[in-house]
């Protein structure tokens, strides 16, 4: 199942939107092509390329601590190199999805 896939098929369930009980896939799917789509803990960069390549009018951005991504990528796509737990240099309410895969195994707030 590739992260486009996987993406949509969380889409599959009946939730509902705020507008007007229209199914949140039907609202989603709609905007999909102008979403700002982040993955925090981007590793190789592999589900911002599915999802660049899937939705390409869309900006998706992968932010990482280690600079191990591909250099030649689509137009709509940014690396950034930052550590979260610092914060971001994103702007509030500026990203429509977040997508975090194991985040558990990434991140500690531990001084040491």
């Amino acid at each position: 199942m590739t992260s486009k896939n996987a993406f949509e098929s969380c889409l599959e369930g009946t939730f509902l939107s705020p507008f007007d009980g229209i199914p949140l896939k039907s609202v989603l799917l709609a905007k999909a092509q102008l979403l700002i789509k982040v993955e925090v803990g981007t590793g190789t960069g592999k589900w911002v390329l599915e999802v660049a390549n899937a939705y390409p009018s869309g900006r998706v951005v992968g932010l990482d601590i280690s600079p191990i991504q591909p250099t030649f990528v689509p137009m709509n796509v940014e690396f950034i190199m930052q550590d979260v737990i610092a914060g971001t240099d994103l702007n509030d309410a500026s990203t429509d999805l977040v997508h975090s895969r194991y985040p558990s195994f990434a991140y500690h707030t531990d001084p040491d």
